[in-house]
């Protein structure tokens, strides 16, 4: 534990942290970890589940794609700092390793940033304005604005010196002025995440509440806004989790010059758990909801079960001479 004794107590340091004993950093590292591993399975069953079921056949099922891939590098990166940390019981990597981790870890969570906002902007446009979107062949101008400006952002941070180590894992190295002002854009970066889709969602509320109001008994538009809420109350909740602890932990880094350990915990358990909050919520949403939706229409009056019609419809085949 002595490289981290021997840095924050560092007469260039002006960071205050709290001790930490062996115990302490085997606790945070091992739960930090245990988050990680659980986002990397999440993550990659969310983006394999995609693949297997065509959700890349349209722009707003490629979304949630892009979220698992970016969830899992970013967790795969992030268990190396952690993992190292553990194993030489509390040393930080070397420092060059940490700075390109560090600047792999941003990019990824500034990609991120950039994503969910243009998803938000994006189910706002298709409210108001129908589906007249197109983000370019293969979703290139996406990928300029999600990998391309996060690239350039790391360039300009690892050349006024701000990415290496912190006090507990590898992003950057606030123990100079450069990193703590890199710190607090990062912080206002993730309350912009939180804001932008908040708006987005108030409004598209806003949109669907006026729709209905104008078809009088509309039960089925009711029913359908209520669903559509839903599934945006889940987007806005996990946003808010996965990014509420480093707006925080960053606004007091770079504001008053202090790490308290709780906020370290608060950050290291809402960050890294992205990608099984994601993986969770799109569970529910395309599989039990899917089903139960199913069931509802079976069970509707007047209405053909989808046994019946699946019968129906091997029976026309038959006849027409198909197998």
């Amino acid at each position: 534990m002595a490289t981290i004794q021997e840095w924050s107590l560092s007469p260039s340091n002006l960071i205050r942290h709290e001790p930490q004993s062996l115990s302490d950093i085997y606790a945070l590292h091992g739960a930090a970890l245990v988050v990680i591993y659980s986002s990397i399975l999440g993550a990659g069953w969310m983006f394999y589940d995609s693949i297997k079921t065509k959700k890349y056949e349209t722009l707003s099922g490629r979304f949630p794609m892009y979220m698992a891939a970016l969830n899992f590098c970013w967790s795969v990166s992030h268990s190396v700092d952690h993992l190292w940390m553990i194993l030489e019981k509390g040393d930080s990597p070397p420092d060059s390793a940490c700075k390109v981790l560090g600047g792999l870890l941003s990019v990824f969570m500034m990609a991120e940033l950039f994503l969910i906002d243009i998803m938000a902007l994006y189910m706002l446009g298709t409210v108001y304005y129908g589906n007249r979107f197109s983000l370019g062949t293969y979703d290139w101008m996406l990928f300029v604005l999600i990998i391309g400006v996060p690239i350039c952002y790391v360039i300009v941070t690892g050349s006024v010196g701000a990415l290496g180590h912190d006090y507990y894992w590898c992003l950057l190295d606030i123990s100079i002025p450069a990193g703590r002002i890199v710190m607090g854009i990062t912080a206002a970066a993730a309350c912009v995440c939180v804001a932008v889709p908040a708006v987005c969602f108030f409004l598209i509320y806003r949109k669907l509440k006026e729709h209905v109001n104008n078809v009088k008994g509309a039960v089925n538009n009711q029913g359908f806004t209520s669903s559509v809420m839903k599934k945006l109350l889940a987007f806005q909740g996990i946003v808010t989790v996965s990014f509420c602890g480093v707006a925080i932990t960053g606004t007091s880094i770079s504001a008053f010059k202090y790490e308290p350990t709780g906020l370290v915990w608060l950050t290291i358990l809402t960050l890294n758990s992205g990608g099984w909050l994601n993986a969770v919520a799109y569970y529910m949403q395309e599989h039990v909801f899917c089903r139960e939706r199913s069931k509802s229409l079976d069970a509707s009056p007047g209405r053909p079960s989808r046994t019946l019609v699946l019968r129906n419809s091997g029976n026309s085949k038959t006849r027409s001479g198909n197998p």
